[in-house]
């Protein structure tokens, strides 16, 4: 038993050898489908030269020096004496060896070149993710040896040509979408279509970028705060101008009424004249006229003459022994001199 298993595993290192080292032996690759030219490696064919092309050591492809095909068709090589096949597949897999007479006969050239027809490899994947301010775009294939990627940025080819490359976030827009194709050493089909994630971009919105120089998040800070102080500041404005209005309409208001209370209150007299001599007094007002307000007119003083007789007192007792009083004479006139006089210590 252990001798059988030693000689299965032989046997296997071995188809793992042998398809390596075919693989290697490869001088051309291509997968189903491709358009190729196997080249002669020569600069320039002449016409009268004898050209043979041969597939697996059976001619494919024969003309002589008089430009006769003897086999083959013309389509199969061009002017330049490349053998061209346009839909690879399983078939055209194997050697192709070329030789080049000259007319006189004589070899100008020969060689040979190893094909390998594969299958076209399955679709790849395409991988984006985001990593320290930068975003990390991965085409994910089945094989992992000596490939070479086309990749499409928005339809577009891109220079590069690796499995991973990164980007700045800065350098990305929403709208970016990639797609990669593996071209070497076997082709694949074309990725489907994979946007830039939206939180890729959106971290990268803030990030190294800046405004009046300096950086974004410090801006917006002190704008925030500055704005925040001017509206603080409008506001205790805004009371002071409305505190001193109400104060201003206060004191007119005070003012009106106490105009009022002057307008209603009578004047006070001075005590002495302007030379000296006591002011005579003040005539009393009738409290029941004096509580009317200006506007109202007093009442009248005949009707309270009319709710009122005045009594007169009854005249004193008559004496027989005292004689009456004596009549009263009429008033003489006398020339006034009084304005001609001068004061009373001037006098005589």
């Amino acid at each position: 038993m252990n001798f059988k298993g030693g000689v299965t595993l032989l046997f296997l290192c071995g188809l793992v050898v042998f398809h390596i080292e075919d693989c290697n032996a490869c001088d051309l690759t291509a997968t189903v489908g491709d358009y190729l030219e196997i080249s002669l490696g020569l600069e320039t064919l002449n016409k009268d030269d004898e050209l043979k092309w041969t597939h697996n050591q059976m001619v494919i492809f024969k003309r002589n020096n008089k430009g006769i095909i003897m086999k083959g068709k013309k389509e199969n090589v061009n002017e330049k004496g490349h053998f061209i096949i346009q839909n690879a597949d399983k078939t055209h897999d194997g050697t192709y060896s070329f030789e080049v007479y000259k007319r006189n006969g004589t070899l100008k050239a020969s060689g040979k070149k190893e094909l390998c027809v594969r299958e076209m490899l399955a679709k790849p994947g395409v991988n984006i993710t985001c990593d320290k301010g930068k975003v990390v775009v991965k085409c994910d294939t089945q094989s992992k040896k000596d490939q070479i990627f086309i990749w499409y940025r928005n339809g577009g080819k891109m220079k590069e040509d690796t499995q991973t490359f990164q980007k700045n976030k800065n350098e990305l827009k929403i709208t970016d979408q990639f797609e990669c194709v593996v071209e070497k050493p076997v082709k694949s089909h074309r990725s489907d279509t994979v946007p830039v994630p939206e939180k890729c971009i959106s971290e990268s919105s803030l990030e190294n970028k800046t405004l009046f120089g300096f950086d974004f998040r410090i801006m917006v800070g002190v704008l925030a705060t500055g704005g925040f102080l001017v509206l603080v500041l409008l506001i205790v404005l805004v009371t002071c101008a409305c505190q001193s209005c109400k104060r201003q309409e206060k004191r007119m208001q005070d003012e009106d009424e106490l105009r009022l209370n002057n307008f209603h209150t009578p004047p006070q007299r001075s005590k002495q004249t302007a030379r000296g001599q006591p002011a005579p007094p003040v005539p009393q007002e009738d409290p029941e006229v004096s509580n009317y307000e200006v506007d109202d007119p007093p009442p009248k003083a005949q009707s309270r003459a009319k709710n009122q007789q005045r009594v007169r007192p009854p005249p004193p007792p008559v004496d027989e022994d005292e004689s009456p009083p004596p009549l009263p004479q009429p008033r003489k006139k006398a020339p006034n001199t009084k304005r001609n006089q001068g004061p009373l210590y001037m006098q005589p």
